[in-house]
């Protein structure tokens, strides 16, 4: 029998996840250009479908606005300096290179160096880049040699070269290894600060010499 149309089922309302219409899924792109996935897909990396994710101008306009001073691993071993009662003076334009940091009481000249850049022999950061290697490789070598020329230039007069690489700065022990090194150079009376002998150094934070007791 029929029931009454007052007691009739009302049919039951679609809720809002079903109302919702299928949207498709979402790419989004690192700045690798790898790109990312959502959750319960599958997470292995998928192969990039482009080398870059600009353009040509675009990334060539990136790369020149990086920074070549007051970089972070500058600051830093500027403020371990600092803290540690040693003074000194930046970017100075009349010293061949223009170091970064220069100490003139104990004649001491020290470079900051990017491992990409200056190309740090054995370190992960020295990376090639996969795309115009010929480029690249010239660009590199010019940079390495060009540091030769200016290393070798403070030596002849008479300043001590010291060399501190992005990936040491990173970790405070070696950064610290760095400032003692520093210190280890002892303050020259004001009338023999001439040009002698100078001496160059790639700081190497397992260097005996490096955790010496400062002066």
């Amino acid at each position: 029998m029929e029931l009454p149309r007052a007691i009739r089922a009302e049919p039951r309302l679609r809720s809002s996840r079903q109302r919702r219409r299928r949207l498709p899924p979402i790419r989004r792109w690192d700045s690798t250009g790898i790109r990312l996935h959502r959750s319960g897909q599958d997470d292995a990396p998928r192969t990039p479908d482009m080398t870059d994710v600009v353009d040509s101008a675009t990334r060539s306009r990136m790369m020149a606005s990086i920074r070549g001073r007051d970089t972070k691993p500058e600051l830093r071993l500027r403020t371990m300096l600092h803290a540690a009662g040693l003074r000194f003076r930046l970017h100075v334009s009349g010293l061949p290179g223009r170091p970064d940091i220069v100490l003139p009481g104990r004649r001491v000249a020290v470079f900051v160096h990017g491992c990409f850049w200056h190309r740090h022999a054995g370190c992960r950061f020295a990376t090639d880049p996969g795309t115009r290697p010929e480029f690249w490789q010239r660009k590199f070598s010019a940079n390495v040699e060009r540091d030769r020329r200016q290393t070798e230039s403070l030596e002849r007069a008479g300043w001590h070269v010291l060399v501190a690489w992005e990936c040491d700065l990173r970790d405070p022990g070696k950064a610290a290894a760095l400032v003692r090194l520093v210190q280890s150079f002892p303050v020259l009376p004001r009338s023999v600060r001439r040009p002698g002998s100078g001496v160059s150094t790639q700081f190497s934070p397992d260097d005996p010499a490096a955790h010496a007791e400062g002066k």
